[in-house]
């Protein structure tokens, strides 16, 4: 409903600039109501099959973007993970945010290339997420004077959420590593 709302805003718009804003908005809204569907076909509610969750995210950021996936090639590597909802809606809008600008900065309008996106188990209950490509790459001067930092922003409130590390490594394209541990909340006392 509030992706539709947000459409219905943006068609009444005239700068493209603040167009393609509300599109990226209406994109990262979609990602988290993907978690909700996913969740809704599940047997358990208490978590989610990142796997699923995941693939279903990207194609959905492919077509928000109009990318052909014959053209930029996906390659999905996720371990079978059932990740608690607040941590795995906190990896899906990462790999959101990264996705996108893969898809609309690593690439020259008509090239294609691979993106893929890991996320492995690792020692002593963390886990590892990369999302790489081999498009242009980015420098880490680009990341510091980007105009609008705004996704990449993001991802760094998103990672510190999770007490994760990022690292950005640059060469033959652009790969973003996080590590993380899933998030655990005290219960609390509920008084009657």
């Amino acid at each position: 409903m509030i992706s539709s709302l947000l459409n219905l805003q943006a068609a009444s718009i005239k700068n493209p600039q603040v167009v393609q804003l509300f599109r990226e908005c209406q994109t990262r809204v979609a990602s988290i109501a993907l978690l909700h569907e996913t969740l809704h076909r599940s047997n358990d509610l208490s978590c989610i099959r990142m796997s699923d969750y995941l693939r279903t995210l990207a194609g959905h950021v492919f077509r928000s973007y109009g990318v052909d996936p014959k053209v930029v090639v996906l390659d999905l590597l996720v371990e079978d993970l059932a990740l608690d909802i607040d941590t795995g809606m906190t990896c899906g809008m990462i790999v959101e945010e990264l996705l996108a600008n893969s898809l609309k900065h690593a690439y020259a309008v008509g090239k294609g290339g691979r993106i893929q996106i890991e996320l492995q188990a690792q020692a002593e209950g963390a886990y590892l997420l990369q999302v790489s490509d081999d498009g242009v790459g980015i420098s880490k001067d680009g990341v510091q004077r980007n105009p609008s930092p705004l996704g990449l922003e993001l991802v760094n409130l998103l990672v510190e959420k999770l007490g994760g590390t990022v690292e950005l490594q640059n060469g033959l394209g652009t790969a973003w590593r996080i590590a993380f541990h899933q998030l655990h909340y005290q219960e609390r006392d509920v008084m009657s």
